[in-house]
Parts: C-alpha cells; structure tokens; sequence
C-alpha cells in the first residue's frame, strides 16, 4: 500500500485507480478516502488517473502527536505531497464538502498546480451559519456530528443520519446498498472523532433550542482579524476565494442542510473565472448522481 510522507514528517495513506490525465480528488469531513474511491472514483477513472489520500488522522494516515497541526493548510499540503509522491506537476483538483475547503486552500498555495478546480458543497465561511437565519444548519451539524461521536456503539444509526444529510434518504430505503457499505465502512474504519467541532459537541446540552435563541441575527462572518484565530474548516477562505486563479466549477444542492447553498452563490461571485451549478432536489452530496458526476468530468476535460 502507498504512503508518503507529510510536508511536516507524518505518514500519509493514498491510493490511485484510473488511466488518463490526473485527477485529485479530494476527501472530506470523516470518513476515509476508500469512500471517495467507492462514491466518485468509479465515475471518474474510465477517463482520469485518480488519486486518494487519508486525512492526517483518518484511516490509515498518522495523526500529529499532540493533536494540533489539523487545519485547512496542513490538509492542503498533506495532498500536495501526494502529488509529489505521484511526480504529478499539475493535475485537476476536485473537492467535496470539507474536501472543498482543502481544495481551495490548496489552489490559494499552489495556483500552477491546478489544472482546473471543481468544489462541491463549499463552505468558503459566508454567510456564518452560526447565526439564526441559518439555525437549521446549526440543527444538523449537531445531530450529523453526534451520530459520528456515536458510530462505534451504533454504527447502523450513524450510517442513516449519512444518508439522510447527504441524500435525504432518512430510512435508507432508496440507497440500499449504500447503507450496507457505510455501516461496513463504519465498523472497519471508524471516522475520526478528535476533530475540534466534534470535540466541541461534548460540552452541549442535549436541547440546543437555548443556544439557538441566543445566535446573532446578523449572518456576516467575523473578519478574520478581529476573531484573532482561524476556523478549523473554513479558515478565512471568504476573504481570499476572490485570488484563486484557474478556472472553477461550483456545485451546490439548494437542499443542503449542512452547508447553505449561499456559500458557493458568494465565492462564485468572488473568483473571478468562475462557473456556479445549483441542483434541486439535492442535499449535501453530489455522488448519488452519476449524471453530475459525468458532467464534471466533461467540464475537467474541456479546451
């Protein structure tokens, strides 16, 4: 199995399938990168040499020691040395969810490098979701992110919120087989639960309505200067999304309850070589849709 070290000294898992042009294909919050290989990769790798990797953390990547170095930066680098690993000087960049957020830290670092980007439910940070316009989705962060802190002891009932957060299938009826991979997937990798925002769901109280009635009315984010810290999953993308430079295609459900659909509308109005796609019905995934999956590949492709 291929690893490779970080740009900080820590062993890296990556797998790569496929033949043609290089496609990275970014992982997101928890689950290891055999989930991108199983959703997205089967869709791409007729076309595109695909590359995976683990999280810093996840699966069978190391973890830093003392639990720091695991933000947006580190990420975006960790996959830059997969593609020096790989002797990939450029290559297309796609990005779900989190995975989105790396992406584009990663095009912000290494502009040359990408070919093309395509981020998928991207939280760029605006609007701050930490608000009461956006409560819902404070809603559903908790209740995904207390099914993840859950799933050794009740793998099934953490694998049914998945697939209702991604693909509003809240019984897994209409993804049978999907819901049978994830348990399995749960059981044999567990997704990590060390994350900052899962740690952070520890010291709530089981009824958050308190904490809901308390969030500002004003959804504008907090410039980064005045928070003094960066977010763990955004950074202070919102402020920079306007200097990435190649060409990008944004994704985005109207239904998603994890990230509002307003982010890609504001980072698309920001980068300035930009293309913006909003589906309905759709929720937080993308990869349910072999359609859009194609599509993507079409637009990677493209003069």
């Amino acid at each position: 199995m291929p690893f490779t070290p970080s740009h900080d000294g820590l062993s890296l898992f990556y797998d790569t399938f496929g033949e043609g042009p290089p496609l990275l294909i970014v992982n997101g919050f928890g689950p290891p990168c055999e989930w991108m290989a199983e959703m997205y990769g089967k869709h791409f790798k007729d076309r595109f040499t695909c590359a995976v990797a683990d999280l810093r953390g996840v699966g069978q990547s190391e973890r830093p020691k003392d639990g720091s170095a695991m933000d947006l930066t580190d990420f975006a680098k960790d996959h830059l040395a997969v593609m020096d690993a790989l002797g990939w000087e450029t290559a297309y960049i796609y990005g779900g969810s989190m995975g989105a957020s790396i992406s584009a830290e990663l095009t912000l670092l290494a502009p040359d490098r990408v070919k093309r980007l395509v981020l998928g439910s991207f939280d760029c940070g605006y609007p701050n979701v930490m608000s009461k316009p956006f409560a819902h989705i404070m809603r559903t962060r908790v209740r995904y992110g207390r099914s993840i802190l859950a799933q050794k002891t009740d793998p099934e009932s953490a694998a049914l919120v998945i697939l209702d957060t991604y693909y509003g299938d809240p019984d897994g009826s209409a993804h049978p087989e999907t819901i049978k991979y994830i348990v399995n997937m749960l059981k044999a990798h567990p997704m990590e639960t060390d994350f900052p925002p899962l740690q952070a769901l520890n010291g709530l109280p089981d009824d958050i309505s308190p904490l809901v009635e308390a969030l500002p009315d004003d959804s504008t984010p907090i410039p980064s200067a005045d928070k003094g810290k960066r977010e763990f999953v955004t950074g202070d993308l919102w402020e920079r999304v306007h200097e990435i430079k190649p060409r990008t295609l944004l994704l985005h459900g109207y239904d998603d309850n994890i990230v509002p659909y307003q982010s890609s509308v504001y980072a698309a109005s920001k980068i300035p070589t930009s293309e913006l796609r909003l589906y309905k019905p759709m929720y937080h995934s993308i990869s349910g849709s072999p359609k859009i999956l194609r599509d993507i590949g079409d637009w990677l492709l493209q003069n």
